[in-house]
């Protein structure tokens, strides 16, 4: 009897998705050579290049491309193998992907990209990479917030700090107007609050309810003193009173 190779599991894999998950390209070549579906989806929409990308296994990559085998294809959240590539840190992966022509700005249904995953776990290099590979790292996903938005809400500093060295547009306002400082402000972040003044961004854009960052830091603070739980309360002040230091003054913070 004829092996049916496009049987599922419970998850809707079939040999080939398993085959690309564990780096197996010997079977997947026997499966492409007995026409097995390479663009197979699973029960989310996943298909075998995205396990490829996720356990940066380039060769199965490099396989699925000389198979023709869509490298852009999106799960059913619109989720692509470059996405995988980037949130996991797989350089290799990225690169190979990067090679074969995929589409490095493609968003899922949030509007996020390769960077806005990147940015949102820290991966520093990968965001080099990406700028490297001519991503558009200003890119706004739906709440129009971009990768500097992202890291900046996650506190990933050395994100952070790499996405000022490409330059990146530091005044980009989300849906609610506000701006990456706005942002850190709220975190009570003066370290970031700080790397964004010295790189030059503008501390007098509004948002949509008319609050510069300054006025912001009040806001905040008063929510801070007024409550009741008072986790962590001190340490905030702390750091909003030197916020509001860094925005009344051009100080040189060494960072």
């Amino acid at each position: 009897a004829k092996a049916n190779l496009e049987i599922r599991n419970d998850h809707g894999l079939t040999p080939a998705h398993l085959a690309a998950q564990e780096g197996r390209i010997e079977v997947l070549k026997v499966l492409h050579q007995a026409k097995s579906s390479l663009n197979a989806k699973t029960n989310l929409g996943h298909a075998p290049v995205h396990y490829a990308a996720q356990e940066c296994h380039a060769e199965i990559i490099t396989m699925l491309h000389q198979a023709q085998a869509d490298l852009n294809v999106q799960d059913d959240n619109g989720y692509a193998p470059v996405h995988a590539a980037a949130e996991n840190n797989h350089a290799e992966a990225l690169l190979t992907l990067h090679q074969a022509k995929v589409h490095i700005n493609i968003q899922d249904e949030e509007g996020d990209t390769a960077a806005h995953f990147a940015a949102q776990k820290g991966h520093a290099k990968m965001i080099k990479i990406l700028h490297d590979a001519k991503a558009d790292l200003n890119r706004q996903n739906n709440k129009k917030k971009t990768p500097l938005h992202q890291a900046v809400e996650k506190g990933k500093l050395e994100a952070i700090k790499t996405l000022i060295e490409i330059q990146v547009d530091l005044n980009r306002q989300d849906c609610k107007g506000r701006t990456a400082l706005h942002l850190a402000i709220g975190k009570s972040n003066a370290l970031v609050v700080a790397l964004l003044r010295q790189a030059g961004a503008n501390h007098q854009l509004v948002d949509q309810e008319g609050r510069s960052p300054l006025r912001y830091v009040e806001e905040v603070y008063n929510a801070l003193t007024n409550d009741p739980k008072r986790k962590h309360t001190n340490t905030k002040i702390e750091a909003l009173n030197t916020i509001k230091l860094l925005l009344q003054k051009d100080i040189d913070v060494v960072i």
